[in-house]
């Protein structure tokens, strides 16, 4: 008799506590299962997004409901049991960013705060080291706009390829593609693991000249302007100056010439500049004849979607910071092409622009009229420059970083050819 009291008191108890349970589970606001953010890209480019999985599915979500510290634009939505912020534009480096979110349960109407927190790399850039008696060098530095530079020198400074003459290179996500000049003569474009220090030739002889590389770590495509193209239709005879693409997102692969009109003869218009466009798969070139068009990758990967004529007279300079802007110089005067624009088939609001980059090396040439100024670049965040420093007779070049905002140095690493101008 005493057994059955005893099993009938642990069951009343049994029940009260799973009663309680699902009333506590019944009113409980929503909580955080899991947390995604890339950081590394979230300084590298806007649009980024910090996505939170909640235990319940929330009411919708508007901006008001949410606070980013330190302040930063952003959007904010919720669909099912997922919330995402989306950053507008690209984080500092090395800082902690704070994101709170109020939520509501849909079901229950408990509302909550959530606090999330994470803190993104410090900056890094690649320099190039050229020394007389020693292979040329590419250093991988680590920065901290606050406190300088990590590792100064090439004691200190990661080693990430030798080799004896290294012309350029461009830094391609985790890897990083040199241009290597070749016993004999010719230039050879090689693919570098950085973890090993090996590299990879990207084709399969020498290119008599190989200049203007640049590459697309988004799309994992990199492409370079060589002197002559020699195919098996031309029978030898050598080709305008050509641009060439490579895409690597699947290992090496054969390079693909970009086209945007031919001559009488059938033969390719020669290309003179051109600029990598990341954020819309595509390239814009400058023709010998000095038209600027805007070539999609697919076209000249998959003979799809065709070139887009930007200006029949003009030069390219660059891509705007946010990267939906062309920027190019037609009669003396620096324009910005809205892309987005011009690419959804609207107008394309060309307006009068300046680039960040000129007004930075005048500020800094009047603030170190000693110095001898060589490449100038943004951080892909904007926040930082790379300044290319000439080399004082019979020391090495230098390349210093500093606030893009005030010209204010904030370090000096060995090399010259800053990796952000790549």
């Amino acid at each position: 008799m005493f057994t059955n009291l005893r099993a009938i008191a642990l069951l009343s108890v049994l029940t009260l506590l799973a009663g309680a349970l699902a009333f506590v589970t019944a009113t409980q606001a929503p909580g955080v299962m899991s947390v995604s953010v890339n950081t590394r890209s979230a300084t590298e480019r806007p649009g980024q997004l910090l996505v939170l999985t909640l235990n319940r599915v929330p009411q919708p979500l508007t901006e008001a409901d949410v606070t980013v510290t330190p302040a930063v634009a952003f959007t904010a939505r919720s669909e099912a049991n997922r919330v995402e912020v989306q950053f507008a534009e690209a984080l500092d480096y090395h800082t902690e960013y704070t994101v709170e979110v109020g939520v509501t349960g849909l079901d229950n109407g408990s509302r909550a705060t959530l606090t999330e927190q994470f803190t993104t790399p410090k900056a890094s850039l690649v320099t190039l080291v050229h020394a007389e008696e020693s292979p040329d060098r590419l250093l991988r530095h680590t920065l901290d706009p606050l406190k300088g530079a990590v590792g100064i020198g090439a004691e200190h400074s990661e080693v990430v390829f030798e080799h004896p003459h290294i012309d350029d290179y461009a830094v391609l996500g985790d890897r990083i593609v040199a241009v290597t000049l070749v016993d004999g003569g010719g230039a050879q474009p090689v693919l570098i693991d950085p973890a090993t220090g090996t590299g990879e030739p990207l084709s399969s002889e020498p290119w008599p000249s190989l200049t203007a590389l640049q590459a697309d770590a988004q799309t994992m495509t990199i492409g370079y302007l060589v002197g002559a193209v020699s195919d098996t239709e031309s029978h030898g005879r050598e080709l305008p100056k050509a641009l060439l693409l490579q895409n690597l997102a699947a290992g090496t692969s054969m390079p693909r010439q970009v086209t945007a009109g031919q001559r009488a003869s059938g033969e390719p218009i020669g290309i003179a500049r051109w600029a990598m466009l990341p954020k819309f798969s595509a390239v814009a070139v400058e023709r010998d004849d000095g038209a600027v068009y805007v070539v999609p990758l697919e076209h000249t990967f998959e003979a799809k979607a065709e070139p887009l004529l930007v200006s029949r007279d003009a030069s390219v300079l660059g891509v705007s910071p946010g990267g939906t802007e062309l920027m190019i110089e037609h009669d003396g005067h620096t324009v910005s092409i809205d892309l987005e624009a011009m690419l959804d088939g609207g107008d394309e609001g060309a307006t009068s622009a300046s680039l960040p980059e000129r007004e930075l090396r005048q500020r800094f040439e009047a603030q170190h009229p000693e110095v001898r100024v060589g490449e100038i670049c943004m951080s892909s965040n904007d926040r930082l420059a790379a300044i290319e420093l000439g080399a004082a007779r019979g020391g090495q070049a230098t390349t210093v970083v500093v606030d893009a905002r005030d010209a204010q140095q904030r370090a000096s690493v060995l090399g010259a050819k800053p990796g952000w101008c790549r």
